[in-house]
């Protein structure tokens, strides 16, 4: 790495102009009763891989293996994503991070009536956003062919593109394009977090969606603020490096030293329980994570970047599905 980009890594406010996100909102209308599970986000995501590769896959039998298109596949590159040999990054890694990232809410409602609707957002990140248009018509697919083990059919009631001011504008309509994608992206730093709330001394960061981070193996249940900034520059570095401009190839050693400062004043942190099954694995799996809020005090200004960061791509385990969301609290 040249001293150059060694200055750069010296914070993390490259991130903000390094790494572009866009931003896609689905509505579906269910076409009858649909069950749901607390968190539908793992529901969504699994119907949405299941779509994507029919929506892409050129290969009879499904076979990804010894396809031609593996090293063009919008399936393969999104959804089930390996180690680039170009890169230095991850390389030891059997997956890397994938490219976007699910959101939508987090209840403990149980059902979705006929006739009413469920929203969600898909962020892509960085040059994944080349796959945009896959992206869109297999959210369409995903919808007609049903969610949930019934396989309930919906209607995709809207697709749209959402911007960092909160504007929107349509791009699909009855299975048709009736919108352009172009200028869809926009630099991490566009987008809101809230951090411009944040006192120098003191922040309050509230888990919307399960947090799970391991640490030698084990699933944490306290986030000391030294933990959030390792794992939360972890990923940074990663999806910058493997789906944007910047190298962020080493850890920053002296703010992660300097974020062992940063004390926990106050936290609400409780673990929550819940499962998924996986049909690509064929098993029922446990995700059960942290949600609630937690509140540090300490010299907060080098990591706000970080935070900001952390606020729209997440952290810990899980994120394709939306888990590990954070807002930051006034």
């Amino acid at each position: 790495m040249s001293s150059e980009s060694d200055e750069k890594q010296q914070d993390w406010k490259w991130l903000l102009e390094d790494l572009f996100l866009s931003r896609y909102r689905f509505t579906f209308e269910s076409c009858a009763h649909l069950k749901l599970p607390p968190f539908p986000g793992s529901m969504l995501r699994g119907s949405f891989g299941r779509a994507l590769k029919e929506t892409v896959c050129i290969n009879q039998r499904r076979d990804c293996d010894d396809c031609a298109a593996v090293d063009s596949c919008a399936y393969l590159r999104i959804f089930v994503t390996t180690p680039d040999s170009n890169k230095k990054i991850m390389k030891k890694a059997n997956l890397t991070p994938r490219p976007f990232l699910l959101e939508v809410e987090f209840s403990k409602r149980a059902d979705l009536k006929a006739s009413e609707k469920v929203s969600f957002d898909i962020w892509l990140i960085g040059s994944a956003d080349n796959y945009a248009p896959f992206v869109i018509y297999a959210a369409d697919r995903m919808a007609w062919q049903g969610l949930g083990a019934a396989r309930i059919p919906c209607k995709l009631a809207s697709a749209r593109v959402v911007n960092p001011d909160g504007s929107t504008h349509p791009i699909l309509k009855g299975g048709k394009a009736v919108g352009l994608l172009g200028g869809s992206l926009h630099a991490l730093g566009k987008w809101p977090s809230g951090v411009e709330t944040i006192q120098d001394d003191f922040v309050s960061l509230d888990f919307k969606t399960p947090l799970r981070i391991k640490r030698e193996g084990k699933l944490k249940n306290t986030l000391p603020f030294s933990t959030f900034v390792e794992h939360l520059d972890r990923r940074v570095r990663f999806l910058a490096s493997l789906y944007g401009t910047a190298a962020g190839e080493r850890p920053n050693d002296k703010l992660i030293a300097l974020s062992s400062e940063v004390r926990t004043l106050h936290s609400t942190l409780r673990w929550f329980d819940w499962e998924r099954y996986s049909a690509r694995q064929e098993t029922t799996m446990k995700l059960g994570g942290l949600i609630g809020s937690i509140r540090y005090n300490g010299d907060l200004n080098p990591f706000k970047p970080l935070i900001h960061a952390g606020a729209i791509l997440h952290i810990g385990k899980g994120t394709s599905f939306g888990l590990g969301k954070f807002v930051v609290k006034e």
